[in-house]
């Protein structure tokens, strides 16, 4: 049964209320990848896909293409945020009902999702708050139902559960191919909740190893489409290549980097990202970086934090004692390192990892574990002192208080970061703005743009040579060629030629487009300016 929590309803209206306090900042950003900005040009998301899938030898393509494709099916700012945050968000208090169910415990499903707010972190390192929306939350999503069917499949095993609990662990595994390694999830459960007994019956052995079968038949036939999919289309991406032997370093390398920076303090004190700080704070670590940025809503999602904390530590808990809090703390550690194992494999982020990579999409999983690992650590520790009434209201204080400043300095942190990000993303907002200007559509099909500007870039968006020809033929229908600069050669055109600047300023609001048509025959500028475009 669950918790006795008088509060309950309250304490989830608070969770709801830190959710968007934590995640609204993140609606001006946008583009933080290069792959996000050419997926949002495809016009054929099944085609695409598909010609991806044979291209790389990795049929997730051919359906995660597809899902990846659905923030951008309309050309609608709110759409895009409401589709990218609202599937985070979902899969974030999808995770904390799971973990009341399986845990039996409302106060620690709650504090995996205040600690998911409280110190989600933002980055440029395909951070997947603002990179590769809603395909791998849908994935989350679906590994967690999974979950749930097959607990109750569990006490009451139906073809119907089993097939519920195979077909959505069969989405996510065709999302990523990591969800295979969360196969240990479905056996501990199982073990947990139907312990095997081993004894000479070996009937009853194998009666209780069945009810195995939905999630380990599903895994199997996975792997045995994926690999037979890759010998008709062998793999030519690196990102699915595994490295030769003599590794074992890199591997373990990639796997600790990769988890340890889902821990909360690790981007705010690693100074990864010290070249975004403002001036007033620049060099002197984030609390300094605090202090300068200081906010009143960090200050308000910091006391909600700390009603929810401390509501949660306030009751007892009696599965917390003996083997399921060492089983939950357990499995939550080898959940922390375990999603980023395959990709340690491969050569192409151990060269990653060698040259200063911090995260990876990866990363984004470890943290859902490093949530739970933390409220199980926390409850537990809490617990275990419930006969020294002194200690433990101590260790309450200082474990509140910890908790309160680790949010904060994660918000300054994420304020830095996202106020980047939004900057970055000025350029597309103002290109758009653009198009639907008079000037714009003065510019005739054939013409050519050189602006320079355009390839300029923050983090890691940047851009093919050929992405804002497709990017204004995607918007516009216009066949107008768009170049990063003076070419010897290029083919023949009927339309003028222009230069077009974008402008960055300190003031994100200050920036500006312009555009002036150039006289070929006389070598001068000549005709209109595009007035600032905000």
């Amino acid at each position: 049964m669950p918790d006795p929590f008088t509060h309950a309803r309250a304490l989830v209206l608070v969770a709801i209320v830190l959710a968007a306090l934590t995640l609204l900042p993140y609606a001006e950003t946008g583009f933080t990848t290069n792959d996000d900005t050419r997926l949002a040009l495809v016009t054929d998301p099944f085609e695409s896909g598909w010609q991806a899938a044979k291209s790389a030898g990795r049929l997730l393509h051919a359906v995660g293409g597809v899902i990846a494709y659905v923030p951008y099916l309309v050309d609608d700012n709110l759409y895009y945020q409401t589709i990218r945050l609202g599937s985070l968000a979902v899969s974030v208090f999808l995770f904390g009902f799971v973990v009341f169910r399986l845990f039996r415990s409302f106060r620690l499903g709650l504090l995996a999702v205040v600690f998911f707010f409280a110190f989600l972190t933002n980055s440029w390192q395909h951070n997947l708050i603002t990179s590769y929306p809603f395909v791998y939350s849908v994935g989350i999503c679906a590994f967690l139902v999974s979950l749930l069917s097959f607990h109750r499949f569990l006490s009451k095993p139906t073809w119907r559960l089993g097939v519920a609990t195979g077909a959505t662990y069969l989405v996510a595994l065709f999302i990523s191919e990591i969800f295979v390694l969360y196969l240990i999830v479905f056996f501990a459960l199982g073990l947990s909740v139907r312990p095997i007994e081993w004894s000479p019956r070996p009937r009853i052995i194998y009666r209780k190893l069945a009810l195995m079968v939905p999630p380990v038949a599903t895994a199997l036939l996975f792997v045995v489409v994926y690999f037979s999919f890759r010998l008709v289309y062998p793999a030519t991406y690196e990102g699915i290549e595994v490295a030769g032997g003599g590794q074992v370093d890199r591997i373990l390398s990639v796997v600790w980097r990769y988890s340890l920076s889902a821990f909360p303090g690790h981007f705010p004190f690693s100074g990864i990202h010290d070249g975004l700080v403002s001036t007033s704070a620049r060099g002197g670590g984030p609390f300094v970086t605090l202090v300068a940025e200081l906010r009143v809503v960090w200050v308000v999602k910091a006391l909600l934090v700390a009603v929810a904390v401390a509501a949660a530590l306030k009751s007892r808990a009696r599965l917390f004692v003996g083997r399921p809090w060492m089983g939950g703390l357990s499995l939550g550690a080898v959940l922390i390192f375990l999603p980023n194992l395959l990709v340690a494999m491969s050569p192409k982020y151990q060269r990653w990892v060698a040259e200063g990579s911090q995260a990876y999409t990866t990363t984004h999983f470890s943290f859902f574990a490093v949530t739970l690992f933390l409220a199980i650590l926390m409850i537990g520790a809490v617990r275990a002192l419930e006969s020294r009434k002194a200690l433990q209201r101590l260790t309450k204080g200082a474990l509140l208080s910890a908790t309160v400043l680790m949010s904060l300095v994660t918000d300054a942190h994420n304020h830095i970061v996202t106020e980047d990000q939004v900057r970055s993303q000025a350029k597309w907002r103002l290109m758009d703005a653009f198009i639907r200007t008079p000037e714009f559509k003065a510019i005739a099909d054939g013409s050519v743009i050189v602006a320079p500007s355009l390839w300029k870039f923050h983090g890691i968006v940047e851009n093919h040579e050929t992405y804002w020809t497709d990017y204004l033929y995607r918007k516009t229908g216009k066949k107008i060629l768009v170049r990063s600069g003076a070419q010897k050669s290029e083919p023949p055109r009927t339309g003028a030629t222009y230069f077009l600047k974008y402008e960055e300023r300190p003031v994100i609001e200050d920036s500006s487009i312009s555009i002036v048509r150039v006289n070929d025959e006389k070598g001068v500028v000549e005709g209109f300016t595009a007035p600032q475009t905000k």
